[in-house]
């Protein structure tokens, strides 16, 4: 059953959701409908998980209190992990040629609950190149949510993971995954949203300069630089083509003025400052990484934030920064969930919490910062 909601504090704002996620969702953030007239409110706190939160501490606890489930198998393939000397935790791919398909939970002991909530903050990592060069293949993080292994030796589990392909990292999927020997079976659809995590930088004007080498100078927007550091790789494109460039190593940086230096090998006379737009895009594995990532899953509802490392966590109720999956829709649209029937089935009662490590070929590797899991 749909209902149609009204906030509280947003006059003439509608949403239209299921009634179980109006019910266990949306009414404790303001929403109200007149569609479901004889709810008054969440049921007791007594029918639902009691409410507890564990943070991980990888510098004292590393790896240990982790368990490894192989999602799927990739030939020789295995990982490896460790814990940085900046406290975050890495998997690192260890595989014979570019055996990259493998993906695997790491389960975190203590987080078997029905509902639960894990947030995670996504350092990314290397990215795997073709034989042509093209960076088309990034390693693939995620967040599970009530994992189990079923009688019949299948495990089961909601999974939010970033997208793979052309290293577009700021696109995340909500599923469900079902295994069967060294098979991998994606239920339910839940849909892939792009989210605002884009580090691409907009180009304002442009100059060059000698001393002692040529420099190309950018001014930039916004002037931060979303933490672009010298030696990092950028591709320009603005109007004056003498100006472009591709992965080329930055030289200089001044995020209090909006500024970034390129040494130019081939100039041979000055340029003053003029406008000139155009975009500065890192290399992907910086154009996206570092960001938050909070998923909540309620009975069948899940919902995903994600938002940029240093920024404000947004509320909730952002249509810009939040992805709602109802898996219990029949007849879903594209992107907004569905049924998990007839490639998976949805986890019921408790399961555990983790972390995914999945597509490392190599010596390819990814990193988690500061983790969380809440039983809801």
């Amino acid at each position: 059953m749909l209902v149609t909601m009204t906030h509280e504090d947003l006059p003439g704002v509608e949403r239209v959701v299921t009634r179980d996620a109006y019910r266990w969702v949306w009414w404790t953030e303001g929403w109200r409908s007149d569609d479901d007239p004889d709810w008054s409110g969440p049921p007791p706190a007594a029918v639902r998980s009691p409410l507890q939160s564990l943070r991980h501490n990888w510098v004292r606890d590393g790896w240990g209190p982790w368990s490894e489930v192989v999602v799927s198998a990739s030939g020789s393939a295995t990982s490896a992990y460790t814990v940085t000397p900046l406290g975050r935790g890495r998997i690192t791919g260890q595989a014979n040629g570019t055996d990259g398909n493998r993906r695997t939970w790491m389960l975190r002991r203590g987080t078997t609950w029905v509902d639960s909530e894990v947030c995670s903050l996504w350092w990314g990592g290397s990215i795997w190149q073709s034989g042509a060069g093209t960076p088309n293949a990034t390693p693939q993080m995620g967040h599970v949510h009530r994992a189990q292994l079923g009688a019949d030796g299948r495990w089961r589990g909601v999974v939010i993971t970033n997208n793979i392909f052309l290293s577009t990292a700021d696109t995340v999927n909500q599923n469900v995954w079902e295994t069967e020997a060294e098979a991998l079976f994606l239920g339910a659809q839940g849909g892939s949203k792009v989210f605002p995590v884009g580090r691409t930088l907009g180009v304002l004007g442009v100059s060059r300069f000698q001393f002692v080498d040529w420099f190309n100078n950018y001014q930039v927007t916004p002037s931060h630089l979303w933490g672009l550091q010298v030696g990092d790789l950028v591709t320009i494109d603005v109007g004056d083509a003498t100006f472009d460039t591709t992965s080329t190593a930055v030289s200089g940086v001044n995020a209090n003025q909006g500024t970034v230096n390129l040494v130019e090998d081939s100039a041979t006379e000055a340029v003053d400052f003029k406008i000139e737009t155009g975009t500065m895009a890192p290399e992907p594995h910086k154009r996206f990484w570092p960001y938050w990532v909070r998923s909540e899953l309620r009975g069948d509802i899940l919902r995903v934030k994600v938002w940029r490392y240093g920024e404000t966590e947004p509320d909730w109720g952002s249509s810009t920064n939040v992805k709602i999956v109802d898996f219990t829709v029949e007849d879903a649209e594209p992107g907004q969930g569905g049924r998990p029937e007839p490639d998976a089935t949805m986890p019921t009662g408790p399961g555990a919490c983790g972390l995914v490590g999945a597509h490392l070929r190599s010596s390819a590797w990814m990193e988690y910062g500061s983790t969380t899991f809440t039983g809801l």
